[in-house]
Parts: structure tokens; C-alpha cells; sequence
């Protein structure tokens, strides 16, 4: 590609006059490039890296003063790199009819655990540079998977909302919050590790990938509704050790359904839900506070256990 082109696509403004013209590719990652290829960074360190390595211009925001300029390659500086990017995606994916999906946190969770490793399926994170180095260079796409409907919108106008249906599902038995049996038309789905609530996200996903037969094992890495069971002294057990358990989830859209959800099916236990509280507050609720289950809509599984890790140190350290 020219770089008069790119320079016009991230409207960025060219720092010097370079003796080159055109790079070969476009990297986000220093470990990729290769001579003839333009590097995106205000890193210094990888910028030099970058330019060892052969990388003909640099895109870089902010102030690099730190580094002499190499004048032979191409200097252009943009107003915010993650915007660049976006506007590289876009221009690469304007000559593609794709198939591009806004899914709910939900379905995106099942997504990457049934995705394949194919170069023809896309799945975006919150990581521009790094959607950007998936993307920029593949010209095999055939669908882009994201639960970011502002980057698709950036990225693909035409995007689309990946809807969930409803199935009609035969001998449903609820073996507990968190695994169920059914048969949906000619398949048997023995002890599902899956609420039932999240069914239909479910066959809706593996539908869209065509899976006759999913690996049900892989939901073990199902990341929702998913439980931390505790001791007394705040240590996470194995499933099923203790009578007290943590469900975690910051995602306000489906809070409302699981805390029901928790409600109908455990109505014999103490729920307790907890919303906006402080580290502090939250670790003495959970310390003390009278619960079979405790649910928690401001964290994330992960930052709850990174919370009762931070706590027994302490607690350790008294001693």
C-alpha cells in the first residue's frame, strides 16, 4: 500500500520526507515485522525494535522525542493510534461481504469456547491493536464475531445482532443451577454444564457454527453463573464442598435473570445480593454475613477470587 493512501485513511500528518513509498504490511505486534512492513506504537523500545527489523514507516500518537528519526522511513503521527486502527480495519474490510455479528457477553462466551482455529472466523476483544493484527492481513474472512457494537460499528456499518431463539426442548431435568439434561430434536444433552436459563444461547450458537455433536466437556470453561464455593477461612473449594458459595457477574443484563433465576430454584437456601459495595464492605459481608449463596452484581468471578486471594495474605501476615 502507498503511504500517501495511509496517510489519508487515519488522516495522520507526515513528520518528515521519506525515501520510501509503499509498505508491504501493517503490524501492531514488533515480533511480525518484517522488511517493507509499517509498525503502529508510541512504544520507544519496540518502535527501535520495529526499525531493525526492516519496518518502513511508523504510526505512532503522542511525542516520541526520546528517538532520533531514521529519515529514510516514514514518520506519520495521528491524533489517537486506536482510532488509526480502526480506520485501517475499516478501509480493509470495505471490499468484503462478510457476515459481521454484535452478540450478547453470553453467546460471545460460547462462541470462543466452540470457536475453530480457522483464519475464515474472526472474534474480536477489546484490544484494538490487536483486532486490528487480526484483521489487517487476512483475506480469508468470512464472519467477525464481537460483543463490542461500537467497534463493529467503526469497523462494518452493515453488522448485525446475532439473535437468540427460543427451542423447544424435551425431557428438561434440572439437576442443579448450574447443569441440566434435554434433548433438543434428535440429540441427547447429558448433564450440561450450563444453567438452564442460557439454553438457548447455547443451541443458538452451535446452530450458527454447525456442531451436530458439541463436545459438552468444553463447558466446563463456561465463565457464567459459574460458582465459588468457600470455607469458613475464605479459601475457594472444588464444586459441591461447602454449603456456602459466591456467584459473581458484572454484566447489568442479565443480573435481573440470574438473581431470578437463583430465587426460583434455590428458594429453600439464604440468598443474599450484594450491588455496589467497596472492597472492604464486600470482604466483611462475605466474612461474615448469614448466606447459602451470595450474589454479586459489581465483580467479575475473576475479581471476586482475586479479592479473597488479596484478603488471606493479609490475614496470613497478622500471623
Amino acid at each position: 500500500m502507498k503511504i500517501t493512501s495511509i496517510i489519508d485513511i487515519v488522516k495522520g500528518k507526515l513528520q518528515n520526507i521519506p525515501s520510501i513509498s509503499f509498505i508491504t504490511q501493517t503490524h501492531t505486534k514488533v515480533k511480525k515485522i518484517n522488511y517493507g512492513d509499517l509498525f503502529i506504537s508510541s512504544n520507544l523500545l519496540d518502535i527501535k525494535n520495529a526499525i531493525q527489523l526492516g519496518a518502513f514507516a511508523i504510526i505512532y500518537d503522542g511525542e516520541i522525542d526520546e528517538i532520533e528519526f531514521d529519515y529514510e522511513i516514514a514518520w506519520i503521527k495521528v491524533e489517537n493510534i486506536e482510532d488509526a486502527c480502526l480506520k485501517l480495519m475499516r478501509y480493509h474490510l470495505s471490499t468484503f461481504y462478510i457476515d459481521v455479528l454484535f452478540v450478547d457477553e453470553i453467546s460471545y462466551d460460547i462462541f470462543n469456547i466452540y470457536k475453530r482455529k480457522s483464519s475464515n472466523q474472526v472474534y474480536l476483544d477489546n484490544d484494538i491493536k490487536n483486532n486490528l493484527e487480526l484483521i489487517q492481513n487476512n483475506n480469508h474472512i468470512q464472519c467477525i464475531i464481537s460483543n463490542d457494537i461500537k467497534t463493529l460499528k467503526a469497523i462494518y456499518p452493515n453488522c448485525r445482532k446475532f439473535i437468540i431463539h427460543s427451542y423447544d426442548l424435551k425431557n428438561l431435568t434440572i439437576h442443579s443451577l448450574f447443569e441440566c439434561t434435554f434433548t433438543y430434536k434428535d440429540t441427547y444433552y447429558y448433564k450440561a454444564k450450563i444453567p438452564v436459563i442460557y439454553i438457548d444461547n447455547f443451541i443458538s450458537v452451535i446452530h450458527y457454527l454447525k456442531i451436530k455433536k458439541p463436545d459438552l466437556n468444553k463447558l466446563n470453561n463456561f465463565k457464567y453463573m459459574k460458582s465459588i464455593f468457600i470455607n469458613k477461612s475464605l479459601y475457594v473449594l472444588d464444586h459441591g464442598k461447602s454449603s456456602t458459595f459466591i456467584i459473581a457477574n458484572n454484566i447489568k443484563k442479565t443480573n435481573f435473570l440470574e438473581i431470578a433465576f437463583l430465587n426460583r430454584f434455590y428458594s429453600h437456601a439464604k440468598i443474599l445480593v450484594c450491588h455496589d459495595e467497596d472492597d472492604t464492605s464486600l470482604v466483611n459481608i462475605i466474612k461474615n454475613a448469614t448466606y447459602n449463596a451470595l450474589y454479586i452484581t459489581s465483580r467479575s468471578n475473576l475479581e471476586i477470587i482475586e479479592l479473597l486471594k488479596k484478603h488471606r495474605t493479609k490475614s496470613i501476615e497478622l500471623f
